[in-house]
């Protein structure tokens, strides 16, 4: 992941010390890669422990660490950030309109692909493959990517639950074990319904996975894998574009890793279900 990019997206979670070592980075990259902990302390009045602390709130194994991934930093998504801090405006023709879509939904997946930590990945996967059964949960724009993937997983045999009505999904975490897995969809991760039926699933020792925005929330709180995807700059989130398009990468994704490891089988029940399908329209 760019760590300008990672730095963006942690921002709120800096303290005022971080966030003064942030914005320098962030207005001084070149000069900050000729710079020890100590000097670029100096520079924003900070100490150098304070600049290693920041490094490691970003998951670097310190300042040295975080100075070789910014060099490595060829990013530079200022530009197109600022393209689009409109999504729409009133004047808009269909046009322009079509140029920030396209604008947007580039960043959105580029940024998700950044997010995506291929280890933890592989460990979600391999989990759901080995579960019993798979819980999904999503409500509003969510509930479209949980459905989504319920469909998938029902399409080559797994057993795979998935309700529109909320009571009846609690319901059913009645009968969760521990060889059961929990995928919960939330792009806020405050969502109350979710977060409830993730926290039950955990307390009922079954596995936990949030697909989430970055940074602390309630659901990610109560998962035992967290999958990030990007936090929309936007103020006014029309539809849940951005974070609709992040999800379903994500949850292509766990499909593609769960069914590689019976591609003829897959093969197979996903060709019976397009035949059943067909048969409708001969009748």
């Amino acid at each position: 992941m760019s760590s300008i990019f990672r730095i963006k997206e942690n921002m709120e979670h800096l303290t005022g010390t971080e966030r003064r070592i942030a914005d320098y980075i962030m207005s001084n990259k070149n000069k900050v890669l000729t710079f020890s902990a100590l000097e670029l302390g100096d520079a924003v009045n900070a100490s150098a422990a304070a600049v290693i602390r920041f490094s490691k709130k970003l998951g670097y194994d310190g300042f040295t660490h975080f100075k070789v991934e910014l060099a490595r930093d060829r990013s530079d998504e200022s530009t197109s950030e600022d393209f689009i801090d409109k999504l729409i405006e009133s004047t808009d023709t269909a046009k322009d309109i079509i140029a920030k879509n396209q604008m947007t939904n580039h960043i959105t997946f580029k940024n998700t692909y950044k997010l995506l930590d291929a280890e933890v990945m592989e460990q979600v996967i391999n989990t759901v493959y080995k579960a019993r059964r798979i819980y999904i949960f999503g409500i509003g724009g969510s509930g479209i990517i949980a459905e989504d993937l319920y469909q998938k997983f029902v399409r080559v045999d797994r057993e795979v639950y998935y309700f529109t009505d909320y009571h009846l999904a609690i319901s059913s975490l009645s009968n969760i074990t521990e060889e059961d897995v929990v995928i919960s969809f939330s792009y806020s991760g405050l969502t109350k319904e979710i977060v409830l039926a993730q926290e039950i699933a955990r307390d009922l020792k079954a596995t936990t996975i949030a697909i989430t925005q970055v940074g602390k929330n309630n659901l990610a709180k109560v998962s035992d894998f967290v999958i990030h995807i990007p936090k929309e700059e936007q103020q006014l989130r029309l539809g849940s574009i951005s974070s609709r398009f992040s999800m379903f990468v994500v949850s292509d994704i766990i499909y593609l890793g769960v069914v590689r490891h019976n591609i003829e089988s897959t093969r197979s029940h996903i060709i019976k279900s397009r035949a059943n399908v067909t048969s409708i329209n001969k009748k």
